[in-house]
């Protein structure tokens, strides 16, 4: 049996935004105190999960977040954008 398009598309989508979510929990682990890790919006992760889990066809935003780091004495900021696909 073919695999359609758009089941194929869908695994890619499902496939990239399986790994951002695993970066995201990896950072997560890296950086667990309050307000090292902010996400632009809270619902994305949620949203993308539910996604991957098949619960929705529709494809979720961007997942962007922002690290604050403290080097050497200063404030670092590191924005982070990854696309849905």
């Amino acid at each position: 049996m073919a695999v359609s398009p758009k089941n194929a598309m869908r695994e890619v989508v499902v496939d990239c935004l399986s790994q951002q979510i695993d970066e995201y929990e990896l950072l997560k682990s890296m950086y667990p105190n309050q307000g090292e890790i902010n996400l632009s919006d809270k619902d994305n992760v949620n949203e993308i999960r539910s996604f991957i889990d098949n619960k929705t066809d529709y494809i979720p935003p961007h997942l962007d977040f922002k690290l604050n780091l403290l080097v050497d004495g200063l404030k670092l900021e590191i924005f982070i954008n990854l696309p849905s696909s």
